[in-house]
């Protein structure tokens, strides 16, 4: 697939050339911010995972453990195939934006959420019907408890695609557009639904590594908030600014968000 896309390019038949990299160090300031809400995310949803796996080991033992990874796998292929599709409408949304294309941006973007909705329920139809005739070809001859339980999983967890293609495509629609603090707080909305006395109960160092990622988010959000300050008062010269007082009514209102999740989970 990478070989097939480079064609155009090594063919002269697009407005873009290969060049030599040439990268100042603020622009890699920028990517690497910008970058950083997704591997906040991408090391949340790991320790989740973990977390949910010490869960059913209590619950269900290796069996629970086994029928849920089974169901994880067929979820990753269409998570990978819904992530793609997003993401690779990420630099035509940011050549439009910057080109001052709004009305294409607009564009892309709602053929982007009709796309992804789509696709969502089409892989739910997909796992609710497909999903209980696989889960056997997972199991051992004989292994009735795994084919009920990855049964039963299979019959719940893919109705999270409802909400999760909405998700997955704001992520990449504000990292398109140079939005990390926006798409943290995205990530951070999206597991309120969690309790943290669950965590506690199951995995106790939970609770240092909790309070490390407070804090580290609301430093995070410190730091956008001087950052975007000081371009509007123009220490930072050739480069836009939001306007600053909707920009600290927001700070304040996320760092709150962010240090009270725990109550209001």
């Amino acid at each position: 697939g990478a070989l097939v896309a480079a064609i155009p390019f090594l063919r002269h038949e697009l407005e873009l050339r290969l060049t030599r990299a040439r990268l100042p160090w603020r622009q890699i300031g920028r990517m690497l911010f910008n970058g950083s809400a997704q591997v906040f995310r991408n090391l949340s949803a790991a320790l989740l995972l973990l977390i949910t796996n010490r869960v059913l080991l209590g619950l269900g033992g290796m069996a629970a453990v086994a029928a849920t990874s089974a169901v994880m796998y067929l979820n990753s292929m269409i998570m990978l195939l819904l992530s793609g599709c997003n993401e690779a409408l990420q630099p035509p949304i940011s050549y439009c934006c910057g080109a001052s294309l709004y009305s294409r941006v607009l564009r892309i973007l709602r053929g982007m959420l009709m796309g992804s909705a789509g696709f969502a329920w089409a892989a739910l139809a997909a796992m609710l019907l497909i999903g209980p005739r696989v889960m056997p070809l997972y199991a051992e001859d004989g292994d009735t408890r795994f084919v009920e339980l990855a049964t039963a999983c299979v019959a719940v967890f893919p109705w999270c695609y409802t909400i999760k293609w909405a998700e997955i495509s704001l992520i990449v629609f504000l990292t398109a557009l140079e939005s990390p603090l926006r798409v943290f707080c995205v990530s951070v909305l999206s597991s309120l639904g969690c309790d943290m006395n669950t965590f506690l109960r199951y995995f106790p160092a939970a609770e240092s590594m909790y309070d490390i990622m407070v804090a580290t988010a609301i430093g995070l959000t410190l730091l956008n908030w001087v950052w975007q300050l000081f371009k509007n008062f123009g220490f930072i010269a050739g480069v836009e600014a939001e306007d600053p007082i909707k920009l600290s009514i927001r700070s304040v209102l996320f760092i709150g968000l962010i240090y009270y999740c725990d109550e209001i989970t």
